[in-house]
């Protein structure tokens, strides 16, 4: 079948178009159907290359280390009902990491990440460098001890139609900690529990730039947005774009401006 070319060392091998992970497979390189599907994700992630859609079951899948996408891939769950992506048997870890540009991680829920201050620092759920992430659950993940971003750490690409909810970070962003990207047609439901005076319950603009936030529902969160710059204001947190959200049920503020 028609396959997605890459170097590797000083040849070129040839990965599937699409790739297969499902905890019942027979974990056959190069997975390329679901009886020989991977039985772990970062497997088959490895064994792709640009282009390749690695498609991954129903199923729950206990992480004993973040999953790591760093090549332009589609990594495609069954659907946020049916594809989990957790934090198994470790006491401190992040559940996903993106950072290459054409990398879409879409159908997952992705939950029960932990990270502190002093491992991992941000992004409990998921640290996003650069891609997408789309129709995805990121929940009850928290970032604790200092630590910042409870559900997502965003410092560039974009979140498109994903629900955070109930996550928190102690310092600052419990639902969404944002550096960088695009945060758009998103739900962020009931995240708090960090210091009330650093986090913003929802969402956190830490000072950034050329952000955009539109279209999201911020629900019950226990400050709604937090606008923050850097001070003096031309630091930082200059030509962001806030707009067309609807912001509903903060017990502290709908949105604040403040220094980062």
């Amino acid at each position: 079948s028609e396959g997605a070319q890459c170097r590797w060392h000083d040849g070129i091998r040839v990965a599937p178009s699409t790739a297969y992970v499902d905890p019942a497979g027979l974990h056959i390189r190069p997975f390329t159907n679901w009886v020989q599907a991977a039985t772990n994700l970062q497997a088959a992630i490895d064994q792709a290359c640009g282009g390749t859609t690695v498609r991954v079951a129903a199923a729950s899948y206990p992480l004993n280390a973040q999953v790591e996408v760093a090549k332009g891939i589609l990594l495609a769950g069954a659907g946020t009902n049916a594809s989990f992506l957790y934090r198994g048997g470790v006491p401190v870890m992040r559940v996903l990491w993106i950072s290459a540009s054409n990398a879409v991680v879409e159908g997952f829920a992705i939950t029960n990440g932990n990270v502190t201050a002093s491992d991992f620092y941000t992004g409990a759920g998921v640290i996003q460098f650069d891609g997408t992430l789309r129709n995805c659950l990121v929940a009850r993940n928290k970032a604790d001890s200092n630590g910042s971003g409870g559900g997502i750490h965003l410092l560039g690409g974009t979140v498109s139609n994903c629900i955070i909810r109930n996550c928190s970070g102690w310092m600052q962003g419990n639902g969404v900690l944002m550096d960088g990207g695009v945060l758009r047609e998103s739900t962020l439901i009931a995240n708090g529990g960090g210091r009330s005076d650093m986090s913003g319950g929802g969402i956190h603009l830490n000072g950034a730039n050329f952000c955009t936030i539109a279209s999201n529902l911020v629900d019950d969160n226990d400050t709604g947005i937090w606008l923050g710059f850097q001070a003096p204001v031309d630091d930082g947190g200059d030509d962001n774009t806030v707009a067309f959200n609807t912001i509903i049920g903060s017990p502290a503020v709908g949105i604040r401006i403040s220094p980062a």
